[in-house]
């Protein structure tokens, strides 16, 4: 990717003797993404962790006890399925936040530049 930057810089601190300068500067910008291991084990990371959170989700949607205000037995009853969605969905958080934090972790950019051309002018 090359990007072009243009810069002004102007001097803030001028009393009356001294005048507005102004430098304009081209600058060509060139900027590299690296993945290292760390950061496709990250990506498989948050992808599995989502995957888990979403399933998770889905299953305490459609596999929750249908009363969940129901007696002691019906929830002891499904006490184990409850225990199933919500490891789900908590590895699925933990997957997710570890995962981001391995990718960007293992990231690296690179970026180079060079100047062009610079114009300098006043201006009354």
């Amino acid at each position: 990717m090359n990007n072009r930057v243009t810069l002004d810089v102007h001097d803030e601190w001028q009393t009356d003797a001294e005048k507005d300068l102004s430098v304009r500067s081209d600058l060509a910008v060139n900027v590299d993404t690296e993945r290292t291991p760390i950061a496709w084990i990250g990506l498989v990371t948050m992808l599995v962790g989502s995957v888990l959170f979403t399933v998770g989700g889905f299953l305490f949607a459609a596999a929750y006890p249908d009363a969940w205000y129901a007696l002691d037995r019906a929830v002891a009853a499904s006490q184990g399925r409850i225990r199933l969605i919500m490891t789900m969905m908590g590895l699925g958080t933990v997957g997710v936040f570890l995962g981001t934090s391995m990718y960007f972790f293992g990231r690296s950019m690179r970026g180079r530049g060079q100047v062009d051309r610079i114009r300098m002018g006043d201006s009354l």
